[in-house]
Order: C-alpha cells, then structure tokens, then sequence
C-alpha cells in the first residue's frame, strides 16, 4: 500500500532532469527514534537531486508517525510504502 503519492520537488543540482539521479531505499521496522535524525541528514546533503523511497514493513513504534510528519520539502521525490508483505502473511 503506497501512503502518499510521488511527490516532484524542484531539483538543486544544475543539469538534473526528469529522473532523479539518486534514489534512496530506506527500509524501516520500529526505529522511530533515530528515523528524525536519519532523514534530517539524508536531506542536508550538498546535491538534492534524489529520490527516497521508505518501505515501513509494519512498525508498532510510530514510525509512520514520524514518517507522515517529516517535511519533504528539499527532497526531489518523495515516497512512503507501508506493509509491502502484509498480504502475503497469514
């Protein structure tokens, strides 16, 4: 299930196009406390023209909480999937 859509952010770096030239796949599972910290230094990097895809595999923790409030604002795309597996378990 897929919590927001794609989100396009103006790029930072000169000759960026349609694609971003990075992509970040951040896997997360009951880490609320650092998630913040990670996230904040994943967005004061020089370049910005990435992507960051977070895959919550059904946190208890509120790390979707922490996910849902992070401003996205410096990232070029912006996705969150939460319990990608939760129909393949019984």
């Amino acid at each position: 299930m897929i919590d927001s859509a794609w989100e396009e952010r103006p790029r930072a770096c000169s000759g960026a196009s349609s694609m971003p030239t990075v992509s970040v796949v951040m896997p997360v599972h009951d880490e609320a406390s650092y998630l913040a910290e990670a996230l904040d230094s994943l967005f004061a990097q020089t370049c910005q023209d990435f992507e960051v895809i977070c895959i919550d595999d059904g946190s208890t923790d509120g790390t979707a909480s922490v996910l849902a409030a992070t401003s996205s604002e410096t990232a070029a795309w912006w996705c969150v999937i939460s319990r990608p597996l939760a129909l393949s378990r019984p």
